[in-house]
């Protein structure tokens, strides 16, 4: 029976049948012609002799032919189309059409008619190069100079602005954000239809690049850098050269498709600025001279390219690199498995993408590609797939199909040229007839002997006639084949799909890997199938888990260096950002060959670990087949979950995310990761805990006035004069607000520390044995650039935590400024107790210029400094930013270290030569000297506190002497540590202590002679007249011990309810981040409605930490 939803949701396929017979022959092509081209002239006969009918049409008649109708566009090099024709081809195939396109990266070389002939955007505009611009804004005279205004973060830099020969010089002594100059006020600079900015550069030694800025009307900001030569060199920019600066610019501006708009431009800014990367430092010599404005010869190739999977734009693919041979792949019907090719092969291999592995009811993929003939290069390593099928199911080209082939067919010789296209001409008529399947295969990648295998399908028929098919699945394992089951044969009628679900059979297999083969027949002959690598598993009892001990992760009795990658698979390369765009662990998207490639790549760089995000429950079938892999790998997961941040937890996915996949019992689990660079954000955004803020004052000062009192300056106010949180200004300048500023930060220490406290709670009463830890790193661990987002502390729940996770973002250039950010290590072992320091993520774009050695010798010196960073501060372990290489297009990067091919970038190569160093490197030396630090002095907190200190610990670091952070409270207890108070004044006067802090973990309650339950929070219900009896656990958060003896400074638990007080004693010291059940509290019978309130108190010195209240409201 046909499912209806399925079928609406496949419309498209209606569109598929376009004045087709049931035969391919009758379909009508329009062909691309292209003088001069053998391979061109040699697919046209091929095609026509294979009965299809061909309409040839130029460069200038390519986009009329196109919406006059086809059944079918052919383009024998698809990188060189008419620019006037891409909407068209567009439209054609937003509406369903089909595509035959030989030559990759589609559209990358797009052709344009200037100065009487066709010829490609580069070589136009190489043309405009050659010449000055059409119209010249400044001419410089000396005196001109004067003109410009400067613009900096650095005024004490020496700088000067001359004219010198007609060019403009600057200098400036030395670099550190931005110094640029305002060019005076110009009206309407690209009048008369220009659009390019052209100009005339060069630098010294030291100035590797130039800066421009144009801004527009309405104040938003349009940025380009230029690399500099030490000789002239002219510039021509487009207005897409130019990227969006959010930072000064209009709200509504810089979002998808807007781009700088040249009839609105306004003013020129030109100079050195560190926008998109570090510049040397020392000082900086520039010139530029005959700065103005052409016409584009290429502005009919100034639109938006097609973003459609495998095809366009060119981020889609990646060039092949040292391609030799092509071999058919023995998993696909379209061609014949003999087919090969060998030679140096060139062109671009796809982003691999959805296969329609396995079948989840409801879950079906919104593509599915088919690769045909892969490539291997001279060694006979897989370097990708060079000819294949994509059928789109969903977004906006729903319902288009196309059959490519990578290779660059100008560079094709010989009988290669008709191999290849015989090849192109087979997928072209496999578009046209018989049926597909859209996915197919089991609801799991992992599953046990002797397990029931859920099996599903659908497959659609876009033929105009009906199709009657059948399916089978069978299980491919060491070589031999065993059917499964069958499914019901079913008549697909013209342009419809069905679906096949509740089938299923048991397996008998053996432990290993093994394929579930989903096959398709059509009048009795296969036409498609599925082949769903799967894992067959047996019970493992697990022997032993990752853990701490002595400041170590310790696996099987030996500490070990966490040699790791934050990893997605190479298919999570150049998607938009839709919902399944990071999502590689859905049922549809979950590939298991390329995870398994990648792992096998991992190993031999001696990777042990990756970190992965797991978000969802419906990955957690895939998640149990990507641990059974990682096992075979020898690798531990890092696994972020949701659910998990501590200051807005989702509890019950956080449980089905943890248990539906296994994890408790999986020793391959390293750490779940319960919250990603964490922030409170800027002043908007933390606008939501200004209710928490006010109750904190009231519970740590006593009222908001004295507060103020004991700060000497007022509480910022809302419009409302209620209290808010401080400005980004105040956490960003020193100012008179320093104190509030204090409290504020110990404030989010405390509900984050609270936060954690319940998450942790929770996530071990499900999985006790797993580490937990958090990367808090966001925009770089110690960096100034994020403060105002307010990064959480790696102090804040360090107590709750296994281990502490900064970040290297902003560490580059010289050694020195990496050894430096050994002070974070040092810091997060401080605030700990002394657990082991992670670093969960480092790393450095190498886009636009992926390919260039200047950008991957950048990229791979940045890997060595941070392994000099790892051995020398004795880090227990880190993981790279990211695996995949290739264009990220949520974020404009490109971090990956392994390129789409499978081969590494050099800077992979640095995980595992550094790998011994790094495991040799575990224990640090013996401690020689201490520095002083207070994180209220600085607004900052800890990027203050890292300025401050960072020159006095790298000077010692280079002496050999290990110093470590310190504060006045280390070492102390709570009767001898200073009576300083956080925010100023002492905690004598009512302040809170700076270094005593307490907050209460598992509350317990006991009603009559039943048995202790936790109490969740929320009014305690009881019986009238019921005994109840509380118990509460209390974590000592501060720096100084807790002392259980008798006498001054002793801490007890103060409990308050109606006009009863009872102190509890601790019965002996509590440690710094240690944690103490309390001796339980009868309260007695409970009459009426009671409050009981908890509160540490400390003999002769004052109550400190949390209030916790608990409302009991007896039944009436």
């Amino acid at each position: 029976m046909l499912d209806a939803g399925l079928a609406t949701r496949l419309f498209f396929v209606l569109l598929l049948v376009v004045a087709l017979s049931s035969c391919a022959t009758a379909a009508r092509v329009v062909f691309h012609e292209q003088s001069g081209s053998p391979f061109s002239r040699t697919l046209k006969e091929r095609l026509e002799q294979a009965g299809f009918e061909v309409r040839a049409a130029g460069n200038a008649d390519l986009a009329g032919a196109i919406v006059s109708g086809a059944d079918l566009v052919a383009l024998p090099d698809a990188r060189r189309v008419p620019a006037v024709a891409v909407e068209a081809l567009a439209s054609y195939l937003r509406s369903g059409g089909r595509l035959l396109a030989v030559g990759a990266p589609a559209l990358s070389e797009m052709l344009v008619e200037y100065e009487e002939r066709w010829m490609t955007v580069q070589e136009a505009r190489d043309r405009v190069r050659q010449r000055p611009p059409d119209r010249v804004l400044f001419q410089f005279r000396p005196g001109d100079e004067k003109n410009w205004t400067r613009s900096t973060n650095h005024p004490e830099f020496e700088e000067r602005l001359s004219v010198f020969e007609g060019a403009l010089a600057g200098f400036v002594a030395d670099i550190d954000g931005w110094n640029t100059y305002d060019a005076p006020p110009l009206e309407d600079p690209f009048a008369g239809g220009h659009t390019l900015t052209v100009f005339e550069a060069m630098g010294d030694a030291n100035t590797p690049r130039l800066w421009l800025e144009w801004r527009e009307k309405d104040g938003s900001r349009w940025m380009a850098e230029v690399p500099l030569q030490e000789r002239w060199k002219r510039y021509v920019l487009e207005p897409s050269d130019f990227r969006f600066w959010g930072h000064g610019s209009p709200q509504g501006r810089g979002g998808p498709g807007d781009r700088f708009n040249p009839a609105n431009a306004a003013s020129l800014h030109i100079g050195l600025a560190e926008n998109f990367g570090r510049l040397p430092r020392g000082r900086h010599i520039w010139w530029v001279r005959n700065i103005g404005v052409s016409r584009d010869p290429a502005l009919a190739a100034a639109i938006e390219l097609p973003r459609l999977e495998t095809f366009s734009p060119s981020y889609k693919t990646y060039p092949m690199r040292d391609v030799h041979r092509l071999a058919a792949r023995t998993d696909q019907s379209p061609v014949e498995r003999s087919f090969a090719l060998e030679g140096r092969l060139q062109g671009a291999i796809p982003v691999w993408r959805p296969r329609g592995l396995g079948c989840v009811p409801g879950e079906h993929p919104p593509m599915r590609f088919i690769p045909l003939v892969d490539a291997f290069d001279h060694h006979g390593q897989w370097r990708g797939t060079a000819a294949w099928l994509l059928l789109n199911f969903e977004g906006d080209f729903a319902g288009s199909a196309l059959a490519c082939i990578g290779l660059d067919p100008s560079t094709l010789q010989n009988d290669a040229i008709g191999r290849l296209a015989d090849l192109a001409v087979k997928m072209a008529t496999r578009l046209a007839s018989r049926s597909f399947l859209r996915n197919g295969g089991a609801t799991v990648f992992a599953v046990k002997p002797g397990e029931t295998l859920k099996l599903g399908v659908s497959a659609f028929n876009p033929a105009s006639g009906p199709a009657r098919v059948s399916v089978t699945f069978s299980l491919l394992q060491e070589g031999k084949e065993r059917p499964l089951a069958r499914a019901e044969e079913r008549t697909l009628p013209p342009g419809e799909a069905a679906v096949w679900e509740g089938l299923s059979a048991t397996l008998q297999a053996v432990a290993g890997p093994a394929r579930l083969v989903t096959r398709l027949s059509q009048d009795g002959e296969v036409v498609d199938e599925i082949s769903q690598p799967i894992t067959v598993r047996t019970e493992q009892q697990a022997e032993e888990f990752v853990r701490v001990e002595g400041g170590q992760f310790v696996y099987r009795g030996q500490p070990f260096f966490a040699n790791g990658v934050n990893y997605w698979p190479r298919s999570s390369i150049g998607l938009e950002p839709r919902a399944y765009h990071l999502g590689w662990l859905l049922p549809w998207s979950y590939d298991p060959e390329v995870v398994e490639r990648d792992l096998v790549e991992l190993e031999a760089l001696r990777v042990n670990l990756v970190s992965i995000q797991y978000m969802d429950p419906r990955k957690a079938p895939q998640m149990v087949d990507f641990l059974e892999r990682c096992r075979t790998h020898r690798m531990f997961v890092n696994v972020f979950v949701a659910g998990a941040h501590p200051l807005s937890p989702n509890f019950e996915v956080l449980r089905r995310l943890v248990l539906d996949a296994g994890l408790p019992e999986s020793d391959r689990i390293f750490a779940y990761d319960l919250a990603w660079e964490p922030n409170l954000g800027r002043e908007d955004r933390r606008a939501q805990w200004d209710p928490s803020w006010r109750e904190w004052l009231e519970e740590q000062y006593g009222s908001v006035e004295r507060a103020e009192r004991i700060w000497g300056h007022p509480v910022r106010r809302d419009a409302a004069g209620e209290p808010t949180g401080p400005s980004d200004e105040q956490l960003t300048t020193d100012g008179p607000w320093r104190p509030m500023v204090a409290a504020y930060r110990r404030f989010a220490d405390d509900i984050i520390s609270r936060g954690y406290g319940r998450v942790t709670r929770f996530l071990r009463r499900l999985d006790p044995v797993h580490l937990l830890g958090a990367r808090t790193g966001y925009g770089g661990t110690g960096q100034m650039w994020p403060v105002a987002a307010f990064p959480f502390d790696l102090a804040s729940g360090a107590a709750h935590l296994d281990f502490t996770s900064p970040e290297g973002y902003g560490l580059q250039d010289e050694t020195d400024n990496f050894l430096a950010a050994g002070f974070t290590t040092e810091y997060g072992r401080f605030v700990s107790g002394g657990k082991p320091v992670f670093w969960a993520e480092y790393g450095v774009s190498v886009w636009p210029d992926s390919e260039s050695e200047a950008q991957l010798q950048r990229q791979k010196e940045l890997f060595e400094n941070s392994y000099r960073l790892f051995t020398r501060s004795h880090v227990n372990g880190a993981a790279a930013w990211w695996y995949p290489g290739g264009y990220r297009v949520d974020e404009k990067s490109d971090y990956g270290i392994m390129r789409q091919d499978v081969t590494p970038r050099p800077a992979a190569l640095m995980l595992r030569d550094w790998y011994p160093k790094a495991s040799a490197s575990l224990h640090p030396e013996p401690v020689a000297g201490t520095i002083l630090i207070d994180r209220d002095r600085h607004v900052t907190g800890y990027a203050g506190v890292w300025q401050e200190a960072r020159d006095e610990y790298l000077a010692a670091l280079k002496c050999g002497r290990r110093l470590v952070p310190r504060t006045a409270g280390t070492g102390t207890d709570s009767a001898t540590c200073p009576d300083d108070g956080i925010g100023g004044g002492s905690w004598a006067d009512g302040a809170p202590p700076k270094y005593m802090n307490a907050e209460f973990g598992a509350v317990q309650f006991a009603l009559g002679g039943a048995g202790w339950q936790d109490w969740e929070g929320g009014n305690l219900q009881t019986g009238r007249g019921q005994e109840v009896r509380l118990r509460v656990e209390a974590l000592n958060t501060g720096e100084a011990r807790w002392l259980g003896q008798s006498g001054r400074g002793r801490v007890a638990l103060l409990a308050r309810w109606r006009d009863r007080e009872v102190r509890v004693p601790l019965g002996s010291d509590v440690a710094p981040l240690e944690s103490r059940m309390l001796p339980e509290v009868s309260l007695g019978a409970i009459e009426g409605e009671t409050v009981v309130e908890f509160r540490m108190i400390c003999e002769g010195r004052g109550v400190f930490g949390q209030r916790l209240r608990i409302p009991i409201r007896p039944d009436r």
